[in-house]
């Protein structure tokens, strides 16, 4: 999103210097006769019913990949193809949630290979955020508090309930919606010590990053090539009982490798094997922003009784990678930690529904990086 890669793609409505870049890889050197097909949906992710194409948007919902390249020198083959939203065939005209889906042309086209959802924001709304760590369940302890502010002067809002809808999130999940504001100002409104704004701090993203496949490079122990392809052994994780000052990237990921030039071709698919030393304590998952597959079971670790510790194996393309351990409701293991030091991202959504409107404007955002 604008070469910018620790965020989720959010473009700004009629701003002509911004595009989303769409990429991803078809593991072959054949061709594949992809097209996109573009919908517009509600806060809540469901299809807008009550608009029509015209209405949001000026060319075509459908369109082909025609951008693709092969993977060059790599030990496994891979075709990259790449779509950049808006373009000439397809340009968006009103703000909201978009979801643009995958097809293949010669196989089902009733089922997506992948998907992206990316947001549009024409800003006719003010949103601040400040954080404390002082909350009403601690100070200086496992929690994080958020206040915010929204400001719509130049909205015409009659019923507040059912003209703004707003999402609050941590590191752009856990989202807290359409809370009760504290405060309602005549162009405004405030959430301040809302119990329902205070998150569970959490700890810093593990992070690794393979470079290239001769070494082992940050968070690696070994790379081994089996015959077949490389293997990559992360240095096993254990909890974490204390807050270790780090850095990292929230659970994003970078395709990148030492030489730096046409990273999308030139990187080649490695093996990863992850490992948790902790007891059995349920199931664990590898969670980041890059862990997008619609099944859960794709990152679900095995527990090995031998080792007492949770395993896996994941198919990953070379660059820079953070993550976290999850439980089977997407929280925090508790092997984690909750420390009120932690650095996190909180983002506020802020949408608008005009009188006699039949869909919802995305209006207001907010993003704060907690320090």
């Amino acid at each position: 999103m604008n070469d910018n890669w620790q965020t989720l793609p959010l473009l700004h409505l009629h701003a002509t210097n911004e595009r989303m870049t769409v990429g991803f890889d078809e593991m072959s050197h054949e061709v594949h006769d992809y097209i996109c097909r573009l919908e517009r949906c509600e806060p809540d992710w469901t299809t807008s019913q009550f608009v029509f194409e015209n209405d949001w948007m000026q060319g075509f919902s459908e369109f082909p990949i025609l951008d693709y390249q092969h993977s060059i020198n790599t030990t496994i083959d891979y075709t990259h193809y790449t779509i950049t939203i808006p373009n000439e065939q397809c340009q968006i005209t009103m703000s909201g949630n978009y979801r643009l889906r995958i097809f293949d042309r010669n196989h089902r086209l009733d089922q997506p290979v992948a998907e992206v959802c990316f947001m549009v924001v024409e800003p006719k709304a003010k949103v601040a955020l400040t954080m404390t760590t002082i909350t009403d369940k601690d100070v200086n302890g496992k929690h994080q508090q958020i206040s915010a502010t929204l400001e719509y002067p130049s909205l015409n809002i009659s019923d507040r309930e059912r003209q703004l809808y707003t999402v609050m999130m941590q590191n752009w999940h856990s989202p807290r919606i359409n809370v009760p504001p504290t405060y309602q100002m005549k162009s405004g409104m405030k959430w301040d010590h809302d119990e329902n704004y205070i998150f569970l701090a959490g700890n810093e993203y593990h992070k690794f990053e393979i470079l290239a496949t001769s070494h082992p490079t940050m968070g690696i122990e070994r790379i081994e090539w089996n015959g077949h392809q490389y293997d990559a052994y992360l240095h096993p994780d254990v909890p974490r009982p204390f807050y270790l000052t780090d850095e990292s990237a929230k659970g994003f990921s970078l395709v990148r490798n030492s030489d730096r030039q046409e990273d999308d071709v030139t990187c080649d698919y490695v093996s990863v094997n992850y490992q948790l030393q902790a007891p059995y304590h349920g199931n664990r998952y590898i969670f980041g922003q890059w862990t997008n597959s619609s099944d859960s079971r794709d990152y679900l670790m095995y527990y090995d009784n031998t080792t007492s510790s949770y395993h896996a194996t994941i198919m990953q393309k070379q660059g820079y990678y953070s993550y976290i351990y999850v439980d089977d409701k997407g929280l925090p293991a508790e092997t984690e930690g909750n420390f009120f030091q932690t650095s996190n991202s909180y983002q506020m959504l802020a949408y608008y529904r005009p009188i006699g409107g039949r869909t919802w404007l995305l209006v207001g955002f907010c993003e704060l990086l907690s320090r």
